[in-house]
């Protein structure tokens, strides 16, 4: 299996070197302007950050893991790149023309809300215009909007399937990188991005400038909720068993894959960064965004190498990597608003957490989270967006979103609690990032886990619906090590707990065929006092693919 591995590291590392040939190609061919080439370079350069983020958890996966690690990207490129293009841009982008004034979107004027004729405008939900890319749309400055969102669109799909790849079958990734491109993906992204409610709560609920996030870590919020559907919808069952010594930090099987793909991450990041459409960048500095997110990563990586330094005695190469995309995705929302200091501060925070909410992921809520998606790009994601709300000063920003409670022609910028000494603190931009996260949560979370609920009935195996049902009949006591009984107790608790257990498992399933087998041995439903007796082996209902 290592190589598999060894052939993904090899890719990646011919496309560095590729690359800056084909970007000196690109930029000797006869392109209508300037912008037009620096877009498509921008565009080409910014698939490093899927590129990345896969080659972490790749790095950070054993050798059965990393297989499935590997094949996510390309999966998940190829479905993204088309439900995007069939639904996700038109429920994205179908009604940006009404809070842009380009030109090339003045077409794009349909967005659906149930509110504006009670509440007025501004409570927009999805877009109505653009479905399939019609050619009626097909300008440079549309296709440029497409292109841009692929990279980005496709990191959030790959992100769940590097999470719980490895206990679903090809189908059923392939339909949730489907819903995450096609449906989950863009109505978020037209809430944040494309004129939708949360982008206008300053002008609707006098809150702020609205939701802001300039570096798009709400898309890392987004993968990170629809992996979590995933673990828990396909939970495995292990039995409970007592903490034995000092908690160690996850094993790195191949660090340079690691630091490698945090490397590429982070370049891929900021050439987005760098190159959002629709943003005005005049509005905003540059050279402070870029200097902001280099110290916040700096930050972050550098508490990470001293939280593996306190707890194991030495440098963890897979904290600093995670490190690293976890500092950029903490800075990302506020990256072009926050002084420096913040910036560090933002970093060091999401750097310094990681490894504990890599603990509480697996030790205390028991979800086997291996490629660490809730704590790198959830937990990171959700300090970011509230960070902003309490460190930037207003310096930065001026007219990013409609403010109503400012006064006519203020030129403060988006502001937080801490605003510098001759500006207003705005509590009103701390209120739009939570209100903003809490429907974001509800949203991403919600869809996701419907669908793969459903899956995981419609995937248990059949021995184990007749196990399970033979247990039902004979009203016997399963055996402790299927159930992860704790011990003895009182009769009622114990069935209590019992009937508890069944239910929890029948939403619950482990690597292999049978969702009620434990990893190390094969367990069936036995009377109690009864010895055990050799079994045939379980069928395997997930057989691996390749």
């Amino acid at each position: 299996m290592r190589s598999h591995v060894v052939i993904f590291t090899c890719s990646a590392l011919l496309i560095l070197l590729i690359l800056p040939r084909a970007v000196l190609a690109v930029e000797t061919e006869p392109f209508p302007s300037s912008s037009i080439s620096f877009e498509l370079v921008s565009n080409a350069l910014a698939w490093f950050l899927p590129l990345g983020v896969t080659l972490v958890a790749v790095g950070a996966s054993d050798s059965e893991r990393a297989r499935h690690a590997a094949v996510s990207l390309p999966l998940a490129m190829a479905v993204a790149a088309a439900g995007y293009t069939l639904t996700g841009f038109g429920l994205q982008f179908g009604g940006v023309g009404l809070v842009s004034e380009q030109p090339a979107f003045a077409s794009l004027v349909s967005e659906w809300s149930p509110l504006d004729l009670s509440q007025g405008p501004g409570w927009g939900l999805l877009g109505l215009r653009g479905f399939g890319f019609p050619v009626e749309l097909r300008s440079e400055d549309t296709l440029m909007l497409l292109l841009s969102q692929l990279p980005l669109v496709t990191m959030t799909a790959v992100i769940p399937l590097l999470a719980i790849g490895d206990r679903l079958r090809p189908l059923p990734s392939a339909l949730l990188a489907a819903l995450i491109s096609g449906v989950v993906y863009p109505i978020v992204g037209n809430w944040v991005r494309g004129g939708g409610w949360l982008s206008q709560l300053g002008v609707t609920s006098d809150l702020g400038q609205g939701f802001v996030d300039f570096g798009l870590s709400t898309y890392h919020l987004v993968g990170a909720c629809a992996a979590l559907a995933g673990l828990f919808a396909f939970r495995r069952v292990e039995p409970r068993q007592p903490a034995q010594g000092t908690p160690q930090l996850p094993r790195v099987y191949l660090p340079l894959n690691v630091l490698l793909g945090g490397c590429l991450a982070l370049v891929g990041w900021m050439v987005v960064q760098v190159a959002q459409p629709l943003i005005d960048h005049a509005s905003i500095s540059r050279p402070t965004a870029m200097l902001n997110a280099l110290l916040a990563i700096s930050g972050s990586a550098l508490a990470s190498l001293l939280y593996g330094w306190l707890v194991r005695g030495q440098f963890d190469t897979g904290l600093v990597g995670r490190g690293i995309i976890a500092g950029l995705v903490a800075i990302g929302p506020s990256v072009a608003f926050v002084p420096p200091l913040a910036a560090v501060c933002i970093g060091a925070i999401s750097g310094l957490a990681l490894a504990p909410t890599m603990y509480l992921t697996e030790r205390v809520v028991g979800l086997d989270d291996r490629a660490a998606a809730l704590s790198v790009h959830g937990a990171s994601a959700i300090w970011g967006l509230l960070a902003l709300g309490i460190f930037a000063n207003g310096t930065q920003g001026s007219g990013w979103g409609a403010n109503s409670a400012l006064p006519a022609g203020s030129a403060q910028g988006v502001t937080g609690l801490l605003a510098v000494s001759d500006l207003v603190p705005d509590v009103g931009q701390l209120y739009a990032q939570i209100f903003g996260l809490m429907g974001i949560l509800v949203f991403a979370l919600a869809l996701p886990w419907l669908l793969l609920g459903v899956l995981s009935k419609a995937y248990i195996s059949p021995a184990t619906m007749s196990a399970l049902a033979g247990g039902r009949t004979s009203h016997a006591k399963p055996s402790a090590a299927v159930w992860a009984s704790t011990g003895s107790g009182e009769a009622v608790r114990e069935k209590l707990r019992a009937s508890f257990d069944r239910i929890a498992l029948m939403f619950a399933r482990t690597d292999e065929a049978d969702p009620y087998a434990l990893e190390g041995g094969d367990e069936t439903l036995e009377e109690p006092g009864v010895p055990e007796e050799p079994t045939p082996a379980p069928h395997r209902h997930f057989p691996s693919s390749s």
